[in-house]
């Protein structure tokens, strides 16, 4: 199948039109790498942005029937199957799916926060839609830098909301060479998630992640990692640890994109360590789980 004429897409309920490239407030999203029409678990994607939109008209319509039942236009699941019949199967994409909402009067600020419940925006508002993207260049490296200002996000846990100033961070701290910004706890000083990526490191052959009670968005690379992990018998622990804390030892991020990443600098951090191999090994164990998209005819 060719790539589309158009790249942006609103669900109607039983079909996608082109939808004209408006910025309109983004309250949830979620995005995945297709490479020859083949993707890492997709349906956990499915899942988080199918919990994101039931959050976000709760929000809006506390009790309002689950999505689908009484608005097609929101119906996650058909909306997800036609899109993954929609993505080409020849070579790399980048598809973003998105809840927006389509008109919005003085509280936009309110419903760009999905914990907070807008008043300006009815369920009505409320619509589905995706954007085939072509993948970037992918890289297994990464430098970091701590962001050293106000934590620019207003919903941590929730993909899509902090989009636009998650660039921002990047791009401040890309002035001065570095890849991607990384964010700590204000209350504990303890590394939580980066711009774009989550984070992990080895102690020995350990597996580490930061403390679960961190405010963060639930990566599906990562969960994806630990199972795998504990196939395998890997010991999987998490803990609060600041930067400094992580010196000397192997650091990754991770994310639907690049997959595993390995940290080879953090600017005004710790120092960062490479085993052998490893990283490599990782990386295969997650791209042999890639499925097609699509189902084969019966």
């Amino acid at each position: 199948m060719s790539a589309p004429e158009h790249d942006l897409f609103e669900w109607t309920g039983d079909g996608f039109r082109s939808a004209p490239h408006r910025e309109l407030p983004l309250l949830a999203a979620d995005s995945w790498l297709v490479t020859e029409g083949a993707a890492l678990a997709v349906e956990l994607h499915r899942e988080r942005f199918s919990t994101a939109v039931a959050n976000v008209v709760d929000a809006v319509e506390p009790g309002h029937p689950p999505h689908g039942s009484e608005e097609p236009a929101l119906d996650v699941d058909a909306f997800f199957d036609a899109l993954l019949e929609s993505i080409p199967e020849q070579e790399q994409w980048f598809p973003r799916v998105e809840l927006v909402a389509r008109s919005i009067g003085p509280g936009a600020d309110a419903v760009e926060d999905a914990a907070a419940t807008p008043v300006s925006v009815s369920v009505a508002d409320l619509r589905l839609r995706w954007r085939l993207r072509p993948a970037p260049e992918l890289r297994r490296s990464v430098v970091l830098s701590t962001w050293s200002g106000a934590d620019p996000r207003m919903a941590p846990s929730v993909k899509g909301p902090d989009i636009g100033r998650l660039a921002a961070a990047n791009a401040a701290v890309r002035a001065s060479g570095a890849d991607e910004a990384m964010f700590t706890d204000a209350s504990t000083g303890a590394v939580t998630d980066g711009a774009t990526s989550a984070v992990m490191w080895w102690r020995g052959d350990a597996m580490v992640f930061p403390d679960q009670r961190l405010p963060r968005v639930a990566s599906v690379t990562a969960r994806v990692l630990r199972t795998v992990a504990a196939a395998r018998g890997v010991e999987v622990r998490e803990e609060l640890a600041s930067p400094e804390e992580l010196d000397g030892l192997e650091i990754w991020t991770l994310n639907a994109l690049h997959g595993l990443r390995i940290v080879t600098e953090w600017q005004d951090g710790p120092r960062s360590a490479e085993q052998p191999g490893r990283l490599e090994a990782w990386r295969a164990a997650l791209g042999s789980l890639r499925r097609p998209l699509r189902r084969p005819p019966q």
